[in-house]
């Protein structure tokens, strides 16, 4: 079977937590894109602390550790938040603008890679025997096909959890890496 890509996220620095399943209170969060690739997160937090007391930085890397270009910034406070998407999107970073949004709910994971000849059926099937908590499962299907020709996935997918997806991320880099054949 096929594995899912999925960003790996790098170590929380010291006094970060490391239990993604606690509850993060929503709004607290901020997803910062166009950062250089070259970029430390002492960098983004020298930014950022000047919102507020920031709890959590995750620099996204790529499956060889390289960053990706964005970064999520959680802060104590809503308020904090919002001032950093009022005041920060739009500013120059090591000569990059950068852009600063609230994050949206990260309850949703996107599996790529997928077997392209799974159903949909047949893919639900697999996610529940290993996620009972899902909420809703949509494979991707390619459209205009032939009459005839069997319908295909396009390889990829979103899975919607019923509580925060983070918290699935290191149980599903397990479960991935143990389906590979």
């Amino acid at each position: 079977m096929s594995t899912s890509t999925i960003a790996q996220m790098s170590q929380p620095s010291k006094g970060q937590s490391t239990d993604h399943k606690e509850n993060v209170a929503k709004g607290t969060e901020v997803f910062v894109g166009g950062l250089p690739r070259s970029i430390s997160e002492e960098k983004v937090k020298e930014l950022f602390s000047a919102c507020g007391e920031i709890v959590e930085i995750r620099m996204i890397k790529d499956p060889k550790g390289n960053l990706k270009g964005f970064c999520f910034v959680r802060f104590a406070t809503k308020e904090a938040a919002s001032r950093a998407v009022r005041e920060k999107s739009g500013t120059m970073l090591d000569g990059k603008k950068i852009g600063v949004l609230p994050s949206s709910e990260q309850d949703t994971l996107y599996f790529g890679n997928l077997n392209k000849a799974w159903s949909a059926e047949e893919f639900e099937r697999i996610v529940l025997q290993v996620f009972p908590d899902v909420e809703s499962i949509d494979l991707v299907m390619l459209k205009n096909i032939s009459s005839g020709q069997k319908q295909r996935n396009r390889g990829f997918a979103f899975v919607k959890f019923c509580s925060h997806a983070v918290s699935f991320l290191y149980i599903l880099l397990f479960v991935l890496f143990s389906w590979k054949s």
